[in-house]
């Protein structure tokens, strides 16, 4: 090898080296530059693969456990009774049985570290059957302890006829078996009545007065069905029912034996009342175990669960007071199948049952056009106000004339409020029964509020201040109502420093929601906690009836547990929240519930294009390591380096 070719070689060693160096340094850039990706990519690799494994088990363990009865075990005992079981975890309603239709989640009673306890279809610590499926913590012989739970499930194969132990792994004496029940499938009314057997005529009966469709809808009704002996002893026959006015008869007499709602025999009580489907009312006595209704008819038989209510079995059919001649026949037309009221219909023109007319709250709850009247009533606590005797005229607003007056009902919440819904409610009320025909051009009332309210007759037409009597002279039980299609708002007596009533500023529009904050299933934390919102949106943190007390408080920054002085605040907790709040400049707004921030109830709203210091951290960092900037840099030195050597 010749001098010259020696020389070259030595004069390249430099920019090989250099090429060797800058190489390494890139490779090494780069691998440091994709680990965190290539971490990430084997963990989301070895995690799908663990997770298929456990599909079919995550699968049955949410199948198993949807839906499913709580049961908690008490610690444990020696001695008999071994375990004690509880529907609650406060241990207070006790379950002695087991339905092998139900599937079970099994708790320990206040964590409970006492004798584990597990169950088994094949004995003491044996693994189960499979008949039934068991998943979730503890084993056949380890068993569950303080928050450790498995869910129980049967299977078809499982009857009556197998068994079920329950025992303490630890100690072998401690071993017992459950009682096991299997619920039958539930039949409505009409066909739990004909599955009895001794309700047959009740039954005809229903079915010739049209009524089998209504006490087959959804309910739940409460039924005191009489036995066909009862219908016997008062010499009935369906064949005497042949006229319009006597199957109004029949109808009117089944319907007394109906109410609206479930009411089981636990919650009768002695010289309680309960109103039937006609208004008129059943009255209890409870004399030693009998249940006696109006003083005649016994409760032979309580409880009989249905799919749509309960019926409790009576030995004597009850006539209503109305066809004793207690009471008018009837004042109003009453649909049973909609438990609505048609106020345009007369005695002539009712197709439905023609009943005695009801307090004023429950006819305007079954008009079905004075539902907000009525919720207003119950907002300001006016509905036993007008159950009263009175006679009451009362002049009613429709659905309609609440909307076309902006009245939201949420906007009435402190007592303050309420006191000026109620103002306004009493301004629609006069003591005493007046007809339309007592009414006359000019006159003037004076509302339960105190204000004068004023008479105005044009020809057919009447008002009422600014509103016009749409229908006058619906009878109710005390008083009348004259229904019209405004809300009347009472003389104006006091103005805020701005000159804006305090009924006013109660009924402001609130602004728009652009953003809902509410609560989450457990009930204590915000959903969602984190919200990206725009500057000038508005966000609204709502909930109605929680079960507990909450509300919204500032903090000055995150993980304080005191409000900011000072700051957004919604104000005292409250089950029922409505807070808004438009935010109008960028900010990281964070937040907490005064009452629970020790359970992290916390929240935060970033309000335009906010970035953290972490963020922006982040940011600096990436453009920092960019590998390609450099990475050209050192190709465009390596080749200065070999451009100059061979010039050497």
């Amino acid at each position: 090898m010749n001098t010259k070719i020696i020389e070259q070689i030595i004069r390249l060693v430099p920019a090989v080296t250099a090429m060797m160096v800058l190489t390494i340094f890139t490779v090494l850039k780069v691998m440091k530059d994709l680990a965190p990706f290539m971490t990430t990519f084997l963990v989301v690799m070895v995690s799908v693969s663990l997770l298929s494994d456990d599909s079919s088990f995550s699968a049955r363990a949410e199948e198993h456990s949807e839906d499913a009865v709580d049961v908690y075990v008490s610690a444990g005992s020696m001695s008999d009774p071994h375990y004690q079981f509880y529907t609650d975890s406060e241990g207070t309603t006790e379950i002695t049985e087991l339905d092998i239709t139900h599937t079970y989640n099994f708790h320990r009673l206040n964590g409970a570290t006492s004798h584990p306890f597990y169950i088994s279809d094949q004995g003491y610590e044996s693994e189960s059957s499979d008949k039934i499926t068991i998943t979730g913590e503890g084993s056949s012989d380890s068993g569950i302890t303080g928050s450790e739970t498995f869910t129980l499930a049967f299977t078809d194969d499982f009857t009556l006829d197998d068994t079920l132990s329950f025992y303490c792994t630890v100690h072998s004496s401690m071993i017992e078996e459950f009682t096991l029940t299997e619920s039958a499938d539930l039949l409505s009314i009409p066909a739990t009545a004909v599955s009895t057997g001794f309700h047959n005529t009740l039954v005809s009966a229903l079915e010739h007065a049209n009524l089998v469709g209504t006490l087959s809808g959804e309910g739940p009704y409460t039924v005191f069905a009489p036995t066909d002996s009862a219908f016997e002893e008062i010499g009935f026959n369906l064949s005497d029912y042949n006229t319009d006015e006597a199957n109004e008869t029949l109808s009117t007499i089944l319907a007394y034996h109906v109410s609206l709602g479930g009411v089981m025999s636990s919650e009768i009580t002695d010289g309680g009342e309960i109103k039937t489907l006609i208004q008129e009312n059943i009255t209890f006595n409870i004399y030693g175990e009998s249940v006696v209704l109006n003083g005649e008819a016994i409760v032979t038989q309580a409880d009989v669960a249905a799919t749509n209510g309960v019926i409790h079995v009576i030995d004597k059919v009850l006539l209503p007071p109305s066809l004793q001649g207690q009471e008018p026949i009837g004042e109003i037309c009453y649909n049973m199948t909609s438990h609505t009221v048609d106020v345009t219909k007369t005695e002539e023109t009712c197709e439905d049952m023609w009943i005695p007319s009801v307090d004023i709250p429950t006819t305007a709850a079954a008009t079905t056009i004075h539902t907000s009247l009525v919720a207003a009533l119950e907002k300001a606590n006016l509905i036993v106000a007008l159950e009263a005797n009175g006679p009451f005229t009362v002049f009613a607003p429709t659905d309609d004339a609440f909307m076309a007056a902006g009245i939201d009902l949420d906007d009435f919440e402190t007592a303050e409020q309420i006191a000026t819904l109620a103002d306004v409610l009493t301004y629609h009320v006069v003591l005493g029964k007046v007809m339309s025909t007592d009414l006359s051009d000019g006159m003037t009332a004076v509302a339960l509020n105190g204000d004068n309210l004023t008479v105005s007759i044009s020809g057919t037409d009447v008002s009422i201040n600014d509103a016009k009597v749409i229908l006058a002279n619906v009878p109710v039980s005390n008083g009348v109502i004259h229904v019209i299609d405004k809300v009347l708002i009472p003389p104006v007596d006091d103005t805020t420093e701005e000159g804006t009533t305090e009924e006013e500023e109660t009924l402001e529009e609130k602004p728009m929601c652009d953003h809902v904050v509410g609560l989450d299933s457990t009930g204590y934390a915000f959903s969602p906690a984190s919200l990206n919102v725009k500057v000038g949106e508005t966000v609204c943190w709502q909930w109605t009836d929680a079960s507990d007390l909450h509300n919204v408080a500032e903090i000055s920054a995150e993980g304080d547990q005191m409000k900011k002085e000072g700051g957004i605040y919604s104000g005292e907790t409250a089950k029922t929240v409505d807070f808004r709040h438009t935010f109008t400049e960028t900010t990281n707004f964070h937040y907490i519930c005064e009452p629970h921030v020790g359970m992290q109830m916390v929240g935060e709203v970033l309000v335009g294009d906010v970035v953290t210091e972490e963020a922006m951290s982040t940011t600096s960092t990436e453009k920092e390591d960019t590998p390609g900037f450099g990475l050209v840099l050192g190709v465009l030195a390596v080749i200065g380096i070999a451009l100059v050597s061979r010039r050497l």
